[in-house]
């Protein structure tokens, strides 16, 4: 791996990282707020599914082009 492709690595971990700390919640005024884990609201299950696939896709992109273009 290059430093590249460490790098988006990194990326997707700590962007994983936060997003499963601080997941979208949705709160009493219908609204969706990134709030930590330990909240009693209900995690809005559909946006916190199209983050984590934004971030395995963006990560999962910059690996592959950076291997393409390094070797």
């Amino acid at each position: 791996m290059n430093i590249w492709q460490k790098s988006f690595l990194v990326f997707a971990l700590v962007a994983s990282a936060v997003l499963a700390m601080f997941p979208p919640q949705m709160t009493p005024n219908r609204e969706v707020m990134f709030l930590l884990f330990t909240y009693d609201f209900p995690v809005d299950w559909l946006r916190l599914f199209l983050w984590f696939t934004a971030i395995i896709l963006v990560a999962g992109l910059g690996i592959a082009v950076n291997k393409a273009e390094h070797q």
